[in-house]
């Protein structure tokens, strides 16, 4: 039994020791590897039929270091503006984008509605008296000091 204790610990790989710039290197590639898959992931996940203009799906472009490269507001491809839309499925496809939106929409119950007009009532009384309050103080300050 000793002897198979030993033998497990002699067969145990050793780490090599990594400096902070090898390891940083590392987790970047790790991380650039877990975001193409995850690109990959959501590529696939996507229909292949799209209202309106048609996009192709590409990869992030990467740079020397490994990191996705951040396009400008100049460095833009104006591809986009060239492609027309189709407006006769637009214009078919509108009513039904319409009423999900209406289903979307969630109305405020009474009592909410009731409550949130009641805060901002007292509000408006809360900033009306303390302005009064205010304007008598000043006026009051401007006669002792007999500039009015």
């Amino acid at each position: 039994m000793a002897k198979k204790a030993k033998e497990n610990n002699t067969k145990k790989e050793i780490k090599p020791t990594l400096t902070k710039e090898e390891k940083k290197v590392l987790k970047m590639q790790q991380k650039n590897e877990k975001a193409a898959l995850i690109f990959q992931k959501k590529a696939n996940k996507t229909a292949p039929i799209q209202v309106g203009t048609k996009k192709e799906i590409t990869a992030p472009e990467i740079d020397e270091n490994g990191e996705p490269i951040k396009k400008g507001l100049f460095k833009r491809k104006h591809s986009d503006k060239s492609k027309k839309t189709n407006w006769k499925l637009a214009f078919r496809e509108f009513p039904v984008k319409m009423a999900k939106e209406v289903t979307r929409i969630r109305w405020t119950s009474k009592g909410s509605l009731g409550r949130k007009f009641l805060i901002t009532i007292l509000f408006i009384i809360a900033f009306a008296i303390f302005y009064l309050v205010l304007d008598l103080v000043l006026n009051h300050l401007l006669t002792v000091a007999r500039i009015i």
